[in-house]
C-alpha cells in the first residue's frame, strides 16, 4: 500500500524552465543506458555512502534504476515543481532543488545499514520539491489516493499540506521501520525524508506564500501582497 497525492489543475502561469531542464537531463540520461554499459555506468557515477564525493552527489542525481523510478520522480517533479519554481524563482528552485538533494545522501548516509550499495535517482531532491510546495501553496486542492497494489481503494478530497503532509508521515513511518528491523530495502526512504525537510526549511527560507486562489500572493518575510 501507497500514498499517493494528486494535484488539481494548479498550473503553473510562468513556463517552469528549470523544471523542463530537469526532466530532460533525467530523461537523457536514461537514454545514455542505451549506448553505454549500465552497471559501468551506476557503479562510476552513483553516490556510494561509503565513499561519498561531490561528484556523485552531483550525477546520482540524474540516474535512475529503470524506467518506473525515472517516471515517478519526474511525475513528482512536474506536478510539484512548476508551481514551485514560479513562486520562488527559477534560480532560487535551482539551488533549493540541489540543497535538497545533499541533505537527501546525507540523511541516506547517516542512516544505511548498507553502506556499500550505490544510490542513484532524483527523489531526494523531488522529495525536496514537495517540502517546498508544502509551505508555499498549504491550500492548493489535492486528491489524495489510498493505493493497494495497483488499484486506488480510497480517495480523499484535501489540501495540499495535508496531502503533502501525509505523504510525509508515510515516508518516515517506512524509514523508521526499515532502519528498526535492519533490513537494507530498495527505497532510500530516509533520503525522502531529508530531502522533504530540507525542502521545507528551504521554502521557509524563501519567504513566499501562495494565497488559496493561486492568483495572489503574499510575502511573509515582508508581509505585502504582490498580483
Amino acid at each position: 500500500m501507497f500514498i499517493l497525492p494528486i494535484e488539481h489543475n494548479n498550473a503553473s502561469r510562468k513556463t517552469p524552465y528549470v523544471v523542463w531542464t530537469l526532466l530532460l537531463l533525467n530523461i537523457a540520461a536514461m537514454l545514455a543506458y542505451a549506448v553505454l554499459p549500465y552497471r559501468e555506468v551506476i557503479s562510476q557515477y552513483g553516490y556510494h555512502p561509503s565513499n561519498p564525493s561531490a561528484l556523485t552527489a552531483l550525477t546520482s542525481m540524474f540516474l535512475h534504476a529503470g524506467l518506473w523510478h525515472l517516471v515517478g520522480n519526474l511525475w513528482f517533479l512536474w506536478m510539484f515543481g512548476d508551481n514551485v519554481e514560479e513562486l520562488m524563482g527559477s534560480l532560487k528552485f535551482l539551488a533549493a532543488y540541489f540543497v535538497a538533494g545533499v541533505a537527501a545522501l546525507g540523511a541516506h548516509t547517516l542512516t544505511t545499514v548498507r553502506p556499500e550499495l550505490t544510490l542513484v535517482g532524483a527523489s531526494g531532491a523531488v522529495s525536496g520539491v514537495v517540502g517546498m510546495y508544502f509551505v508555499l501553496q498549504p491550500n492548493a486542492r489535492f486528491d489524495l489516493h489510498i493505493v493497494v497494489w495497483r488499484w486506488v481503494v480510497k480517495t480523499f478530497a484535501a489540501s495540499a499540506v495535508v496531502a503533502t503532509g501525509v505523504w510525509f508521515v508515510e515516508q518516515l513511518l517506512l524509514a523508521v521501520a526499515s532502519s528498526a528491523t535492519g533490513l537494507a530495502l530498495t527505497v532510500a526512504f530516509w533520503a525522502h525524508v531529508g530531502g522533504f525537510a530540507a525542502g521545507v526549511v528551504t521554502g521557509i527560507v524563501f519567504g513566499k506564500f501562495a494565497m488559496p486562489s493561486g492568483s495572489d500572493r503574499i510575502d511573509i518575510t515582508r508581509r505585502r501582497f504582490d498580483n
